[in-house]
Order: C-alpha cells, then structure tokens, then sequence
C-alpha cells in the first residue's frame, strides 16, 4: 500500500483528489488517526504537516456493455465547500453581498443573515480572496490560504485561531510574549481564568468559537477556521477609540477675544470630525460628552474606561495665564500621565511635526504629575485606565495661533490624529498614505472604431457593452507630494488582476472595463478599496472636492456644496503649494490650475 506524507496546506480532500480516492476512505481506512494525544476524537479537517497516512487502493468497478459500440462514461466531479462566517466589530454581516476569488475564479453572491458565505471549491484550492460589502467605504477585505489550519494542539494552530477571530499575534510556532499576551486577552474576552497559558479549558473554549464543523472538509472562516488560515484579517485593525473633548456648555474654555473664538467650540469641532474619520475607517468611537454638557471630568475617564477603549484623545486648546506676562507663548503641547501612555504621546508629537503648521511649545511632550503646574491636566486624564494623550492644539488666545485655527489649522490636528492611529495597527511606513475612496478619472478610448461596431436589439432591455474600455490612472504618493516612482502593486478590477510598477511620476495606467464601478488596489501591504468615477471639471466645486480628496486633503463628500471642510481644505493645499492667496475659496482660478497641476487632469 502507498503512504502520503502531509505537506503544510494539504487536507484529506486534496489528498484524496490526489489518489483518486474519496477523502472520507482515507480517514475510514488509518484508525489510528481518529484520536488525539488526549483521546480525545479528532477533526478530519485538521491535519498536521509531517503525519503519515495509508493510501487504500483503488476499487475496481465493472459496467457491462455491448461491444462494437460507443459507450460514454462520466466521471463525476469532486467539490468542497468553503464556508465562511463575516463579523464585523462582533456582529455578522447579514445580507451583504460578497465577491470571492478561489485560484482565479471569480463568484458572488449574498450572505445569509449569519453572515455566511458557502461556495463550492475545487480540493486543490489554495488560495482565495473575500471582499464583502458594497460601498467602498464599508468593505472588508480577506486573503485566506485554504487547508492550512494546524491541529489546536500545536502552537502555530492555537495562533492561527487566535489571529482568525482577532487577536493580534504572528505564527510563529513558539509561545512567545505576544502569543501569551493574545491567550490572556481571549481568556479575559470569554470568561476563562487570565493565565496566559494554554490549559485545556482555554484549548476547548478556542476550538468551540472557532465553530469545528467535520461535515465539511476545508472549511473556514473569519470565526468559524476548520482548514482554513486567514492570510489577513481586517478586522483586528478595527479599535475602539475615546474621545474627551474638553469644556462644554456655559463653559467656553479658553477665548480669544479680538476674533471672538472660544475653546469649546474647536473642541468639538475636532471631536465630530476625528469621529466621522475614524468611523470611516472601520473603528468604533465613542464621545464621552454631549455637545451642550460641561461634563465632569471623572465621568468622562468613567465612560472612556466603560467603553474599553484601545486610546483615548482629550482634546483642548492651551491659553496663557490671565496676567501672562510672556506673550511669546504659542504653539501645542502633547500630555502623559502614565509609561505605557507615553508611547502614543510620541506619536503623536511625530504626526504633529509633520502635519501641522505651527511649532511646538518647547519640545511639544511633557510628563503630567500631580502637583505642580500640570496638575489640571493630570486631573483630566489621570483614571484613564489606556493610552491617553491630552492635546493642546495651540494658544488660542495668541492671535496668530487663533488666525492658524479659523483658517484650517483644526483640520491639521484631526489628520494628524487618523494618521496616528493608522500608524498604531499597521505595519508599514507611517507616510504612506492613500486615502479611500479614491476617485479617479477614466477616459474612453475609443482606439480602432471598427474594434467597437456592435450589433443591438431594439426593446426595453440594455445591452452590455462590456468591450468598452476606460484608461484607469493613479498617482501614488508618500504623504501629499513625494511620489512613488517604480513602485510595485497590484490591482484588481472585477477578478482581474493587473500587476506592475509605477512610472517616473508614480502613476500606474490600465485599461480597464467600461462598466467598472470598483477596485483594489495593493502595494506595501496596505489593501485600498477604490471606487471608479468621472471626475467632475476642475472649475467646479464638486471637481475640486474629488481631486483634493485624491491628494489626503478631506475636503469632505463630493457633493458640489461648498462646506466648512472643503474650505478648510482649500486653505491647507494653497498653504502647502506656496505663492497662492489663502482664501479658502473654490472659484480661485490660480489655486485650480495649481489643483490641476498636482493631481493630473
């Protein structure tokens, strides 16, 4: 008899798909296989790289039939299901539609109100990609390598499970400090005694909410694993943030009489607007106030520590003394109250370097204690139980401070906070950026005419001209100016992958179908959803919008109506572009030939 000796990423069904021999025979005919070290039963789906298995032998079948004729045999096709189960923050997403590419084909439908998506597979698949959702905004995307899920007796498989439902750790194969660190937050998670080992009552409890299902082979999902890893998991990037936007009510914080502008009113604004970006991108946020309340302070630590929040951002704006006598004093200054909230303190200070406008109040960080001068400041943060940063964005009440806020230096602050948490959860370069949506602009080519002659029927159905092609163009960038020249990527549009690098002016160029909507687009690990659309003229408020929305300057939706965010957004490019009126005002002929310029048509 033959013997098979399992490689990573194999399962019974593609070993039986091998041999030619139905994978449950092969289970059926090596008993020994059916218990674990603990005897306990054994999931066919999961099996160890290195096990040996005894091939049984083929079955001989025999079908009369006359001779001197033709006789057709059929031989049946082998499939698996590959079923997985989509979360999002907890919760399934129900009756979202999803495209799924296994090995290059391309299928879609709608999950069920589990959240659920079944498709039929070919044994051999290794590898798929799941993207699920319908607006850009809202997508998640998934790599799964097929088949490649470890035993949960074996260290790697505990890590794979633990990455497949969120918890951040690597498979390594060793329980290291992060491993340990991922099993105490999956105990603390599930009710189980936070030991950080793996005692059988975690080991059951993991397998349980993995959702083992031996009826189907090579099986999986971002909850529910049997033969399945997830090469990425989006969702372990979606964190809970805690805003505590300082002052509020009859309470004006500090003001700024000569342009009649008070603290609490910015506070706000940067606490709204911090939300909407971060929610946006997947994450949950909570205010720790109402706009109209002066809320206690320890309410707010309360309600921040309630929510458990991975950071938290208390939001102020700094004044001077009432009878200053050091009126050069302006700039931001950045807060800490604790070791482990320092790490994030410094972020912070790098992401306000490079994205505001104004300097910082001497070196930017400081340590608040009780005591002392800062004592307000510990107060406000000091029972906040994570990462904590207490910002002040400027002195208010120094004009030129105050003129740098009304003319989008707000803006500045909430962009640099979004980079800072991109920053915390992804492992790649904190300048690059791309922001999502990304609108682009297609342009008929029309090429050889004859190449586009079509013959259609008259009535009430369209035809689908799918031979219509659009020349897709994206600039990419590190941060808002310097380009990514010879970059590599890839991109797919509606199952078709296109792979290359970026020109001498960091645009990549393709072709594309007419009737495109959406794509993805790859490169330095981050995968950015990107939704296809005319851009609108450049002498319009709605052209103006997308392109600076392409270039990371948030001038808000597309719309057409020219709000406070496309204004802010409008000062921040004519700031960094130099040699422009800073007025903020869309119809300014020099600042969209200077737009044009920089985005490319």
């Amino acid at each position: 008899m033959k013997t098979h000796t399992v490689k990573q990423g194999e399962c019974l069904s593609s070993i039986g798909q091998r041999y030619g021999i139905p994978w449950q025979k092969i289970w059926d005919h090596n008993p020994d296989k059916h218990k674990d070290e603990n005897n306990r039963k054994r999931d066919p789906n999961i099996i160890q790289p290195g096990e040996v298995f005894v091939i049984p032998d083929k079955e001989e079948k025999q079908e009369s039939g006359a001779t001197g004729q033709r006789h057709r045999i059929r031989l049946k096709g082998v499939t698996e299901k590959l079923m997985v189960y989509v979360n999002c923050v907890g919760k399934p997403r129900a009756d979202e539609p999803y495209t799924i590419v296994v090995d290059g084909d391309c299928s879609q439908g709608t999950t069920n109100s589990e959240g659920l998506v079944e498709v039929l597979i070919h044994p051999n698949a290794k590898w798929a990609e799941l993207t699920v959702g319908k607006n850009p905004l809202e997508q998640q995307i998934f790599g799964l390598a097929i088949g490649h899920l470890n035993p949960i007796t074996e260290i790697s498989g505990i890590q794979q499970r633990l990455i497949n439902l969120g918890f951040e750790c690597e498979v390594t194969g060793k329980m290291d400090q992060q491993t340990r660190d991922a099993i105490s937050e999956f105990q603390g998670n599930y009710d189980i005694e936070i030991t950080g080992d793996r005692d059988q009552k975690t080991l059951d409890d993991l397998e349980q909410e993995s959702h083992s299902n031996p009826s189907f082979p090579s099986l999986a999902s971002p909850d529910a694993q049997d033969g399945i890893s997830l090469a990425t998991k989006q969702e372990s990037k979606m964190k809970k943030i805690a805003i505590m936007p300082g002052h509020g009510g009859a309470d004006e914080g500090a003001v700024n009489k000569y342009y009649n502008q008070n603290e609490r009113d910015f506070n706000w604004r940067e606490a709204i607007e911090l939300s909407n970006g971060l929610e946006s991108l997947g994450h949950q946020v909570l205010i720790c106030r109402e706009e109209n309340v002066d809320e206690r302070l320890s309410v707010m630590q309360r309600r921040a520590n309630k929510f458990n929040a991975d950071v938290c951002f208390c939001l102020h704006h700094n004044a001077l003394d009432r009878d200053a006598s050091n009126r050069h004093y302006r700039g931001w200054g950045i807060y800490y109250h604790s070791d482990k909230s320092r790490k994030l303190a410094e972020k912070v200070r790098e992401s306000f370097r490079r994205n505001l406008s104004i300097g910082p109040n001497g070196n930017g960080l400081k340590h608040a204690t009780p005591g002392g001068h800062l004592n307000r400041v510990f107060n406000c943060i000091r029972s906040c139980q994570m990462p904590t940063v207490f910002l002040e964005s400027c002195f208010i009440d120094h004009n030129e401070d105050c003129k740098w806020l009304l003319n989008g230096g707000w803006f500045e602050v909430v962009n640099a906070l979004l980079e800072v948490v991109d920053a915390l959860y992804d492992d790649v370069t904190e300048d690059s950026v791309l922001d999502s949506p990304f609108i682009v602009e297609p342009e008929i080519n029309m090429g050889d005419k004859n190449k586009y002659r079509y013959a259609v029927n008259r009535g009430e159905k369209p035809t689908k001209l799918d031979s219509i092609k659009r020349l897709l163009r994206i600039r990419l960038t590190e941060g808002r100016k310097n380009v990514l020249k010879n970059h590599p990527y890839r991109l797919i549009i509606k199952g078709e992958l296109f792979e290359g690098k970026t020109n001498e002016d960091g645009i990549l160029e393709h072709e594309i179908a007419g009737d495109a909507t959406d794509a993805t687009l790859e490169f330095d690990m981050l995968k950015i959803p990107l939704m296809i659309a005319r851009l609108d003229p450049i002498d319009s408020v709605k052209g103006i919008q997308a392109r600076l929305n392409n270039l990371g300057y948030e001038a808000g939706p597309a719309d057409g109506k020219p709000g406070e965010l496309t204004e802010a957004a409008i000062r921040v490019f004519q700031r960094d572009e130099g040699g422009l009126v800073i007025n903020g005002m869309a119809n300014d002929k020099k600042t969209q030939d200077a737009l044009k310029t920089r985005h490319g048509k």
